[in-house]
């Protein structure tokens, strides 16, 4: 069976982007939880960019994950930025995560 979502990590230099796309519901909760697990327990980078603008849909598996990125990434001293779209931003907005994420965070919203 195909996942209807994906979870990329790429790094550059001190910079780690994970990469969300298609449908972030409940079922791809744990491999996002794994990749912001790996990406913070291997090698720490100074700057961690969350790329959603390829996601299709979110609830709040997604918001959960930045929130979970947001502490984790203070803890380590890392910058965090978050990339999003319309459908992202609902989602964000509603839960508060927003407001989070806006304090001590970088948050771009395209589309």
């Amino acid at each position: 069976m195909v996942k209807p979502y994906s979870v990329r990590v790429e790094r550059q230099d001190d910079t780690t982007t994970i990469r969300l796309a298609g449908e972030i519901d409940l079922c791809a909760g744990p491999d996002v939880r794994t990749a912001v697990a790996d990406v913070i327990l291997g090698e720490p980078p100074a700057r961690l960019v969350f790329d959603l603008t390829d996601t299709t849909f979110a609830d709040s598996t997604a918001a959960n994950a930045l929130v979970l990125a947001h502490h984790a990434a203070s803890l380590i001293g890392a910058s965090i930025e978050v990339t999003s779209n319309p459908v992202v931003d609902r989602v964000l907005g509603a839960s508060g995560v927003s407001a989070l994420l806006g304090s001590g965070s970088e948050l771009r919203a395209t589309g």
